[in-house]
């Protein structure tokens, strides 16, 4: 179990080894659950447990966080994640109104009034950002974080 610390909403998480081998994030603070309903939980051990969440007695486990983060649908929103053809990093094709728009695959924190340019989930573009540790959710360009942003244009040019 490692701990973390959601990109989407902030909370502090742990990730989960389960038995398929994928890492989970759940809450970080543990809860008491009994065997059959439409809970999850995930044991210390990784296996995915169908459950009822209670509040005392039962089994003790962790809850995925997607059941109780408040931007859970920001990571499930049907965008098709890949691996950089230049870097391998999680990456994100976000229409925008000028076109499509390479982006890192996890949304960031933003207010308007900065140095950074965000696209956010509706596909506007905002030139000014800054990034804090609250406000709107949005998505870095990827040339401005890849590691081998001198080889992305190379990488994607159609043959």
């Amino acid at each position: 179990m490692n701990n973390g610390t959601c990109r989407g909403c902030g909370a502090s998480i742990v990730w989960i080894k389960t038995k398929s081998g994928k890492s989970m994030p759940c809450d970080a603070e543990p809860v008491h659950y009994v065997p059959g309903g439409k809970d999850r939980a995930v044991t210390a051990s990784g296996n995915v447990v169908s459950c009822e969440i209670v509040s005392g007695g039962g089994e003790i486990g962790y809850r995925p966080h997607w059941a109780t983060c408040p931007n859970a649908k920001r990571f499930k929103s049907g965008m098709k994640t890949e691996k950089c053809k230049a870097c391998g990093a999680p990456v994100i094709w976000k229409e925008t109104r000028i076109g499509k728009v390479l982006c890192d695959a996890h949304p960031i924190h933003y207010e308007v009034g900065g140095d950074y340019v965000i696209v956010t989930e509706d596909g506007d573009t905002v030139l000014r950002a800054i990034v804090p540790s609250g406000g709107k959710l949005g998505y870095r360009p990827h040339y401005a974080t890849c590691k081998s942003a001198e080889n992305l244009v190379d990488a994607y040019k159609e043959k």
